[in-house]
């Protein structure tokens, strides 16, 4: 047993949890207090994904669109077979994978298509007037989830630690089996009786103030911030990586850990749903182009991907604004985010473009 589960235990108010089981009925049927706890003892996290939200959350915000989702998400055919993979999870990162799902869903849902969850392929079938097409979500990962669970756990800590890696540039934590021998490590500063407050102390003299990091990192920093005046330049590299190579490498091993999966290569066609929500450089990269005017490059789909559909969506947010990456405009998925008004035509993009360029006479 790690030390730093009872740092990760303090931080979940388990009246909270309960609380909030009583007044959200479809979070209490997936979520009942006997699988929350399932996770207390299991390493690398310590806890269940959902009792860490639950006890955690600030806000209502966020359990009211996880009941909203749940329950819509049940009433697709298949349910029970697909989120029996999600529920006994001890993965931080499988709320994100478990929510995406359900966005995704919801995006195709309300707006008419008829869903089925698919548990013996991809996510989801899909049926409208364009036709039926399959699609698989992907909630891009690396090691965002771990460095999003070393904040929220220091940020009970106290408010003023951070967490960061510099944007744009080759970003690693250990994963699988050596993470949990790494977050003791690391969390071992914050254990020591005084030391974050000497660290304060220290932070209000001259910041930022940097914790030891253990060995297996890749850029990655976790500091204390103190007072404007006493900031001291330089001790954070301050060089970042560049936009579009980064964007171009996220769309590409996305759709690379992806290919061979779920039986894409024969359910089609299909569609890939991804979601970088956890990449902040992806969502800044991504305005940045618009911005510029600059269309992201079109990324290879490989031999078993008909398209990809990459977006930046918060978890309380409702999908809306996506890009698409298809083999051709004949893909039903193209044709039916035409008709719903999300995406236009290369014949109505070129023609606008085209007019855009026309100097006023």
């Amino acid at each position: 047993m790690h030390a730093y589960r009872e740092l990760v235990h303090r931080c979940i108010d388990w009246g909270r949890i309960r609380s909030r089981l009583s007044r959200y009925p479809a979070i209490a049927r997936h979520f009942p207090e006997s699988v929350l706890k399932s996770c207390s003892d299991q390493p690398p996290y310590y806890c269940h994904y959902m009792a860490w939200r639950l006890g955690t959350w600030l806000t209502e915000i966020y359990p009211e669109n996880m009941e909203r989702m749940l329950s819509a998400a049940s009433l697709i055919d298949n349910w029970q077979q697909e989120f029996r993979q999600h529920q006994n999870s001890c993965d931080f990162s499988k709320y994100w994978s478990l929510l995406w799902q359900m966005q995704v869903a919801d995006f195709f849902k309300t707006r008419g298509a008829r869903l089925s969850w698919n548990p013996a392929g991809p996510d989801l079938s899909v049926e409208d007037l364009e036709g039926q097409f399959f699609v698989e979500c992907y909630a891009y990962q690396k090691s965002y989830p771990i460095e999003e669970f070393i904040h929220e756990v220091l940020r009970c800590v106290d408010e003023r630690i951070r967490v960061e890696h510099r944007a744009y540039l080759p970003f690693s934590l250990p994963k699988n089996g050596t993470t949990a021998g790494f977050l003791d490590e690391l969390f071992q500063s914050f254990l020591k009786p005084g030391s974050v407050d000497q660290a304060l102390q220290a932070a209000a003299r001259c910041w930022p103030h940097l914790f030891p990091v253990p060995s297996g990192a890749e850029n990655f920093f976790v500091y204390i911030e103190g007072p404007s005046d006493a900031y001291q330049p330089g001790v954070l590299p301050n060089y970042t990586g560049d936009p579009p190579s980064y964007l171009q490498d996220c769309i590409s091993k996305a759709i690379g850990n992806k290919q061979d999966k779920n039986k894409l290569a024969t359910h089609r066609p299909n569609l890939l749903a991804v979601n970088c929500l956890l990449s902040d450089e992806f969502f800044m990269a991504e305005q940045r182009q618009k911005e510029l005017s600059e269309r992201i490059p079109e990324p290879d789909l490989g031999s078993n991907l008909d398209a990809v559909l990459f977006t930046s969506t918060g978890v309380d947010k409702p999908l809306s604004q996506v890009n698409i990456c298809s083999r051709s405009e004949i893909h039903p998925v193209v044709a039916w985010l035409q008709r719903n008004g999300l995406i236009e035509s290369e014949a109505a993009r070129k023609t606008r473009e085209t007019h855009s360029h026309t100097p006023d006479r």
